[in-house]
């Protein structure tokens, strides 16, 4: 390959993991999770790539309650989620695999306009769905579309992923109890 290209390819993929994200917790009707919005701005497909860097997703929206949360705290910019019905058109999904159970379009949409296969949030107010265009690397070959598009304009994306589990105090005074018993046992065992 090419030493600029790779070069190129490398700078890129370092500036990928070097933001700084701050999450945010929230309980969905999936469970906990955390969000966060990346600083840098990226093509669908990148903010995609950019997430699994990240040990997260783009966000898939599962209720009204949680898209009106993420339109109340991620209010004033268009920024990508997870949605997608590039694989067939009209048949949207969600990245992450988490079912497509809820919708919040702006009217007329989503219109496929110019063949617009993702999601954007915040579109004509916090919390508003619009589809839109693909990145220029993009070819729709899963609707006989060969010829590339136009880069879309880069967004921002708001990523998502699992919150950790934390055992509660008592969960953890429980377990440090069962050891030191355990290690009490072990002390007291004759030795031969």
């Amino acid at each position: 390959m090419n030493r600029k290209f790779l070069l190129a390819i490398a700078a890129a993929a370092s500036s990928m993991s070097t933001q700084a994200l701050t999450w945010i917790a929230y309980d969905d009707s999936l469970g906990s999770k955390e969000y966060a919005v990346t600083d840098v701005a990226y093509t669908w497909h990148d903010a995609l790539a950019y997430a699994g860097t990240v040990s997260a997703n783009l966000v898939a929206i599962n209720d009204a309650a949680e898209n009106t949360w993420l339109g109340t705290t991620f209010a004033g910019e268009l920024l990508w989620t997870g949605g997608t019905d590039e694989a067939s058109e009209g048949t949207w999904v969600w990245s992450n695999g988490d079912p497509w159970s809820y919708a919040n379009w702006n009217g007329g949409e989503p219109n496929d306009a110019t063949e617009e296969e993702w999601l954007h949030f915040n579109w004509g107010g916090p919390g508003g769905w619009n589809d839109w265009e693909s990145g220029a690397d993009y070819v729709n070959a899963a609707q006989g579309n060969t010829s590339f598009q136009n880069d879309s304009t880069p967004l921002r994306a708001i990523l998502e992923r699992r919150a950790p589990v934390i055992p509660e105090t008592s969960t953890w005074i429980g377990a440090v109890g069962v050891v030191a018993l355990v290690a009490g046992a072990m002390r007291r065992r004759p030795t031969r």
